[in-house]
């Protein structure tokens, strides 16, 4: 009686158990957890049965570490055998005795391993016992030091055990005291978290007695995946269920994107084809179409590495696109009637002319507008335009068909793919995630895709527009690439560059095609970004003003015959077209890196220019020093003929040899284009040492010329009409404005490098004001402050009618260089500025008149009488 109730109790709980599996369609291993209660499990260790074990630790002389890391098992084996051995035939009294590595380390110490092991005795024995007893082993074998041997109390590790279940095995390995392991066995690969969970998860405990597992707890393997209930589906067709629940249901679990794998994909392929196969194209309805666009969206949702690795096993990417493209070309449209089906990573139009017994030359114009880096395509808004030939980009992926069908009665469709997810080999895959290379050549744009069935197609011209994927990344040689299903060994399809040329227009890469077919721009895509140079705004402002200051001083120096013809502006015209140079292609040129060519040309240009300029301050300087130190006229002949070759021609050599070396020292690579500083030598030699020869030399003559003056001007004159206190009081003013003009120039050059490499705001500032300070300083005191000059180019812009009192024209301070110590007058050069009280004999006024043999006039002889 009781057996027959204990049957009937038996088949309905495995009928409830059969059932409950069917309804969650989830096999054994993942239910493993609910039925392992304790009275249907059997605990079984792999190894002996430890009665009385203890853990131990030594050094083992006969077992190099190097060797152990490829040959585990071996060496273990050999150490228990010998161990086992030796301790069984002397110490019988232990009884049956048990030895297991379980681990070797690398000793701290040496180059041996040192091993964790477990004794096993069947006998009760103590601690002391059993340590005495390893000693003396230790003495009798090799494999154990007995003086790094330790012996502890208890087993300091849970032994392997393995549960054997009604529904699966549980395998827990050996584990240390106090850590917490999964088991051996993983979820099975036809759940959701198959291949990656394993299936429960126990904590080996620590104790006085040594240690022990602690109960252990189940992990969630999350189910049957979406790739088992595909696999199952399409096993199951034909299930009497219509296309729309098919392709439904299909869309449905393919949402699962997370638990999809290879094998799902591909059954979800098969089941696509199965459809487009089995129906007729009168039954593709739209609402298939869009519900099938739905499936491609979540199919192009998955890692990129799944779909190539289906791609390579099945060509499932290439099954699916044809399947795709066959159903809108065959699918029921209503004539004139759109269809659109929008998903994030894929948009479909397509409409259908009818025959009207007309031919038409069409146009159409199909894209998005969203950021091309966005996550949906449709973000910010589809772009669909069939009747204005308006030409011109827009958005980030758009293209223009022209000349589709010659004849009407005809089917147009566009697609366009968030990425070329779809159109990657295995080995495209495997060369994508290489990360090796420098750059990595892959699709970096939109698909878009045309197609056109007709009575009879002309020959189309497709114009494509596309922003890149990665805009921030550095790009070259980019080549529009059509999709070619000829190519591939098993017609899978793949990249041509035949029948598209590619230009750039602004922001834009511009394919033009002329056939139908899937279009995108493939190039080089570096994975530095692309890093904007700096602007330089701030610094660009100051550098222009100065120019332009600069140029107007030049220009007056030049149009005015007076101070065309004076050496000393001879020289400040060398030394301010040095520095137009400079400030000109500074904010032409500086921030020019993506063009090689022009960013070296004036990166050489403001080398040039800096180094220019400096040789003319150095001119002015050793002038100084022959005026005030030495106190007489300059020596050289056609002094400013030489000066201007060497100011002129060692800085053309300097940067000629830089340049040779490499082109590249001129263009730091999306930073700026001057001068680098790496490679150290060149920046030093040709930039760093003139700078600092420069400002020393400058520095030392200044401070013998001011203390020269200084000198000069000790000896007082009280009498302001007389000449000498005018002309001194004169040549204090042009030495303190030359020397401002001087320390301005150089502190504008010294900012302008400290802008440029550090590329700090704060920086860009004080090269701005001094740049300001600079120009504004060259005009005032050359062309604004002395009233004959500014008089001079008054009149010929013809703002004074009559000429001004001659009472002396502006000299710069090197323009002294023509006094002699003893006369405020110049020797042979004419001036404007006559003194007749002083023993002029021989000076030529500059009407050629010779002062000695000028007649005084009445008046003036009179008025000498009278005094």
């Amino acid at each position: 009686m009781m057996s027959s109730v204990n049957m009937v109790r038996s088949t309905i709980l495995i009928s409830i158990y059969i059932c409950c599996l069917a309804s969650s369609q989830q096999i054994s291993r993942d239910s493993a957890c609910d039925l392992s209660a304790d009275r249907e499990t059997i605990v079984q260790p792999t190894t002996v049965e430890y009665r009385y074990a203890f853990s131990a630790k030594t050094i083992s002389p006969k077992i190099l570490y190097a060797d152990v890391v490829d040959q585990f098992t071996m060496y273990a084996d050999m150490f228990n055998e010998e161990v086992r051995q030796k301790l069984t035939e002397e110490y019988a009294s232990l009884g049956a005795s048990d030895v297991t590595a379980i681990r070797f380390l690398q000793s701290d110490h040496s180059e041996f391993a040192s091993v964790d092991f477990v004794v096993s005795c069947e006998n009760n024995v103590t601690h002391d016992v059993i340590t005495a007893s390893m000693r003396n082993v230790a003495k009798n074998t090799d494999y154990i030091d007995l003086a790094s041997l330790e012996v502890y109390k208890n087993v300091i590790y849970c032994l392997r055990q393995e549960f054997k279940t009604k529904v699966g095995t549980f395998t827990w390995p050996i584990t240390l005291a106090g850590t917490t392991v999964f088991t051996e066995e993983s979820c099975s690969t036809e759940s959701v978290n198959g291949g990656k969970d394993k299936l429960a998860v126990r904590k080996c405990l620590d104790s006085i007695s040594g240690a022990y597992w602690d109960s252990f707890k189940c992990t969630d393997c999350g189910g049957p995946s979406a790739s088992y209930l595909l696999q199952q589906l399409y096993e199951s067709l034909p299930n009497g269920d219509s296309v729309e629940e098919l392709i439904r249901e299909v869309a449905n679990i393919t949402e699962r994107t997370y638990s999809i794998r290879v094998d799902g994909i591909d059954a979800a392929v098969k089941i696509i084809e199965y459809i487009v196969e089995e129906t007729p194209a009168s039954s593709i309805t739209t609402e298939i179409a869009d519900t099938l666009v739905r499936v491609v969206h979540n199919i192009q949702l998955l890692p990129s590495k799944t779909i190539a690795e289906a791609q390579g096993r099945f060509s499932t990417s290439s099954r699916l696109l044809r399947a795709l493209h066959n159903v809108l070309t065959s699918m029921e449209l209503t004539p004139n009637v759109q269809f659109t089906s929008l998903q994030d990573s894929i948009i479909v139009f397509a409409d259908e002319q009818e025959n009207s017994g007309q031919a038409s030359s069409t146009w159409a114009q199909f894209g998005v507008l969203d950021s091309p880096s966005s996550d949906s395509i449709t973000a910010g808004g589809v772009k669909l335009n069939l009747n204005e030939a308006s030409l011109s980009p827009v958005g980030n992926t758009m293209m223009y068909v022209q000349n589709m069908p010659e004849i009407v009665n005809y089917r147009r469709v566009f697609l366009l793919h968030q990425d070329d997810v779809l159109f990657r080999s295995a080995a495209d895959e495997i060369r994508l995630s290489a990360d090796n290379s420098e750059y990595i050549r892959e699709i970096n744009t939109r698909i878009v895709t045309a197609i056109a069935t007709g009575d009879s197609i002309g020959e189309p011209q497709v114009n494509a527009y596309f922003k890149p994927i990665k805009e921030m990344n550095k790009t070259l040689n980019e080549e529009c690439q059509t999709w070619d299903w000829t190519k591939g060994d098993t017609g899978q399809g793949g990249w041509s560059g035949e029948g598209c040329s590619i230009s750039m227009e602004g922001e834009y890469f511009h394919c033009s095609c002329n056939s139908y077919a899937s279009f995108a721009v493939a190039m080089d895509v570096y994975e530095v970004p692309i890093i904007v140079p700096p602007d330089y705004v701030i610094s660009k402002v100051g550098s222009g003003i100065a120019a332009i200051l600069l140029l107007l001083t030049i220009l007056i120096f030049v149009c005015l015959k007076d101070l065309r013809n004076s050496k000393p502006h001879q020289i400040l015209a060398h030394l301010f077209l040095a520095l137009v140079i400079w400030h000109l292609s500074f904010v032409i040129g500086v921030s020019l890196t993506r063009y090689r060519e022009a960013c070296v040309t004036f990166g050489v240009l403001m080398h040039y220019g800096i180094i220019v300029s400096l040789c003319w301050m150095i001119v002015g300087a050793i002038d100084i020093y022959i005026v005030f130190v030495k106190a007489r006229a300059l020596p050289v002949k056609r002094f400013v003929v030489k000066s201007s070759i060497l100011s002129w021609g060692m800085p053309l050599i300097i940067v000629a040899i830089v340049a040779a070396i490499d082109l590249d020292n001129y263009r730091e690579e999306d930073k700026y284009c001057f001068l680098v500083t790496h490679p150290a030598v060149p920046f030093i030699l040709s930039l760093a040492v003139p700078i600092f020869a420069a400002v020393c030399s400058i520095s030392i003559v200044y401070y013998m010329a001011c203390t020269m003056h200084v000198r000069m001007l000790n000896d007082k004159i009280e009498d302001e009409g007389d000449p000498m206190f005018r002309k001194r009081q004169q040549a204090r003013v042009l030495v303190l404005a030359s020397s401002v003009i001087v320390i301005l120039g150089i502190m504008t050059a010294i900012f302008g490098f400290i802008a440029i490499y550090t590329e700090k705001i704060g920086t860009e500032v004080l090269f701005m004001l001094c740049s300001v300070l600079e120009g504004v300083a060259i005009f005032g005191t050359c062309c604004v402050w002395p009233t004959e000059v500014r008089h001079l180019w008054l009149k010929k812009l013809g703002v004074l009618k009559k000429n001004p009192t001659k009472q002396g024209l502006f000299r710069p301070y090197w323009s002294l260089s023509k006094w002699n110590s003893k006369s405020v007058l110049p020797e042979t050069e004419p001036q404007f500025f006559l003194d007749n009280s002083t023993n002029a004999n021989g000076i030529v006024t500059p009407q050629n008149i010779v002062l000695g043999t000028f007649p005084k006039s009445e008046t003036s002889n009179s008025t000498e009488s009278k005094a």
